[in-house]
C-alpha cells in the first residue's frame, strides 16, 4: 500500500468516527429534550388538575357557606309564619264544626296549647295533635309574646 493511501484510509476512518460521535450526540440531545419537554407536559397536567380540584373545594365549601348563611333566614322566616298559639282556659270539646250539635273529636284538656288557625261567630279554628277542629273561644286564651 502507498502511504497517501494509508493517509486516506486514516482520515476517512477518523471522519468516519467523528461523524458517528456526533450523530450520537445528537440523538442523546433528542431524548432529552423529548424527555424534559415530557416532564414539563405532565407537570402542568398535574397543576390543571391540582388547580381544577382545588376551584371544586373552593365551590363546594362556598355553597355550604352560602347554605349556613342562609338557614338561619330561612328559620327567622318560618318562626315568623308560624300560628299563634292559644291556651284552653277548662276542658273543651274539639268538635268537627263550629257548633255544638256536631260530632266531639276530643276533649282538650285545660292549659293546654293548641295551634290558633281563626276565629269566626265565637268559634275558634285550632289544630290539636294531629286534629284540627273547632272549640269555643269562651274556653280559650290568645298565648301573647309576654307569656
Amino acid at each position: 500500500m502507498k502511504k497517501a493511501y494509508r493517509k486516506d484510509v486514516i482520515i476517512a476512518r477518523v471522519v468516519f468516527v467523528a461523524f458517528c460521535l456526533v450523530i450520537a450526540m445528537l440523538i442523546v440531545c433528542a431524548v432529552i429534550f423529548a424527555r424534559n419537554h415530557m416532564a414539563q407536559k405532565q407537570a402542568e397536567v398535574q397543576e390543571t388538575q391540582t388547580q381544577t380540584q382545588t376551584e371544586t373545594e373552593e365551590t363546594q365549601q362556598q355553597a355550604e357557606q352560602d347554605t349556613e348563611e342562609e338557614a338561619p333566614d330561612i328559620e327567622e322566616e318560618q318562626q315568623e309564619e308560624t300560628t299563634p298559639l292559644a291556651v284552653t282556659t277548662a276542658d273543651v270539646n274539639l268538635r268537627t264544626e263550629p257548633n255544638t250539635s256536631c260530632e266531639v273529636i276530643t276533649v282538650i284538656p285545660k292549659g293546654t296549647q293548641v295551634e290558633f288557625l281563626g276565629e269566626e261567630d265565637g268559634w275558634a279554628s285550632v289544630n290539636y295533635g294531629d286534629e284540627t277542629g273547632y272549640v269555643s273561644t269562651d274556653y280559650i286564651e290568645e298565648v301573647t309574646d309576654s307569656e
